[in-house]
């Protein structure tokens, strides 16, 4: 006698994708995974709001802003975390499109869509005010997070560029 899981519900879909594009937990689970923190505050909210642990669309911003706003030493900084979400959730799309179930397809495809534009807003916010989420890197630096991802768009290398780089001071504005 086999026994088959049921399919998993659109909820749980939404949950296990928002979890790896965020890397956000709202269960302590002791994850392997050392990039992944745990929100502890959040799910206590949303367990007092009487609402399940699952992360979905409508907790999006709340998500970003908490782990954003956390002290989470071993977290990467705010500007590579978003860039680096925003990457997670176009690989995300990428792998929805091979969804069979045109609607479940579709919802995905809308919640990966608002975790894309959410990533990019917050990097716009972070990028305008810097000190307004906790930064833990300690290879701080008054440089633009931008121009390592200049210099790579336009395929030079800082190598050449580095004394002249980090001797550079004043705030880059674009």
């Amino acid at each position: 006698m086999s026994t088959q899981k049921a399919p998993r519900t659109p909820a749980e879909i939404e949950d296990i994708i928002l979890r790896k594009i965020f890397l956000v937990s709202l269960v302590d689970s002791m994850e392997s995974d050392s990039r992944i923190v745990y929100l502890e505050m959040s799910a206590a909210e949303i367990l007092s709001e009487g609402k399940e642990l699952k992360l979905s669309r409508e907790l999006m911003e709340r998500i970003i802003i908490d782990r954003l706003s956390g002290n989470f030493p071993a977290a990467e900084p705010p500007f590579q975390y978003l860039l680096n979400c925003y990457r997670r959730a176009y690989e995300e799309g990428k792998k929805i499109a091979s969804m069979k179930d045109k609607n479940v397809r579709s919802e995905m495809e809308s919640v990966v869509k608002q975790a894309k534009k959410l990533a990019v807003s917050y990097c716009r916010i972070h990028l305008g005010n810097p000190d307004m989420f906790p930064n833990n890197d300690t290879n701080k630096s008054n440089v633009s997070p931008l121009l390592p991802l200049i210099f790579a768009e336009v395929g030079g290398n800082l190598d050449g560029l580095e004394g002249v780089v980090v001797g550079f001071r004043a705030p880059l504005v674009f």
